[in-house]
């Protein structure tokens, strides 16, 4: 378990933080706009997996534009 020193070191603005975080969502909860910025980020960050390795896949030649998009719903050929 971390706990807050005194100093104005990273750990100590860490634990800080995180104690005021937690307050703050045993108060008041986690409001929609929350929720809606944190599944907007993880798609991003899904279909940022998906097109790096589609890039991959068209640099080695092992797929057409064509048949990654069918296999990529996420992607059109456009995006490919």
């Amino acid at each position: 378990m971390l706990y807050g020193g005194k100093g104005n070191d990273i750990i100590s603005q860490y634990v800080a933080f995180t104690k005021v975080y937690n307050e703050q969502m045993k108060r008041h909860g986690r409001s929609r706009d929350e929720e809606r910025i944190m599944r907007t980020y993880v798609a991003n960050e899904r279909r940022e997996a998906v097109r790096e390795a589609v890039e991959n896949m068209l640099k080695t030649g092992k797929m057409s534009a064509e048949e990654i998009a069918g296999y990529f719903k996420e992607l059109s050929v456009e995006d490919v």
